[in-house]
């Protein structure tokens, strides 16, 4: 119900490493996150996530992401078959989040990225950024986050350098007093 966008959601959920790193807090120590989904056959996507509260010094996380493309034909223009190759994007991301002061987190996450397809294979680095505002006593979230800020280390293909999906979201979302549910706004692309 969140478009893929969650950045505003209050939840204690240690999968927020991917998403915003202000929502992550000491309530996620020792949390484990572990994801699987299967999209079509032979393609796969997951998610392993972990944290620890560093107490005064802030909240830590890593997680490893993959998107597995499976097994593809190799064929020629002329549809001949050439066999098979396979490919996959993999992160590796270390988050630390730290109270600002009461209801207002900031947080990091440092990226790791490594594709491959066939022969071709790419590396970059990116990290991102959050600051959250959540107080629960008057069920309001709200948060500003720019997600891969990087750059591209070695290309898939020699001095064609591709920029990274960098994307600055802001969401709002507002709970109701008697009811389980709250309204969420999220503007991405900004």
């Amino acid at each position: 119900a969140m478009g893929g966008s969650p950045i505003v959601s209050a939840d204690s959920n240690i999968n927020f490493i991917n998403v915003n790193p202000a929502l992550l807090t000491p309530k996620e120590h020792q949390q484990v996150g572990l994801n699987f989904i299967t999209l079509a056959p032979g393609l796969n996507m997951g998610f392993v996530s972990w944290g620890y509260d560093l107490k005064d010094l802030g909240f830590i996380g890593a997680g490893v992401q993959f998107l597995n493309y499976g097994e593809m034909n190799r064929t020629d223009i002329w549809g001949n078959n050439l066999g098979t190759f396979t490919g996959g994007d993999y992160a590796l991301m270390v988050s630390w989040t730290k109270p600002l002061m009461k209801y207002l987190n900031m947080g990091a996450t440092f990226k790791g990225i490594y594709s491959k397809i066939e022969t071709y294979t790419s590396s970059a680095v990116a990290f991102d950024a959050g600051l959250t505002y959540n107080n629960p006593n008057i069920r309001l979230t709200v948060s500003l986050v720019g997600k891969n800020i990087g750059n591209q280390l070695d290309p898939y293909l020699e001095g064609i350098d591709e920029g990274l999906p960098i994307d600055f979201q802001f969401g709002i979302a507002k709970g109701l007093a008697h009811a389980p549910f709250r309204f969420s706004i999220v503007a991405h692309h900004i």
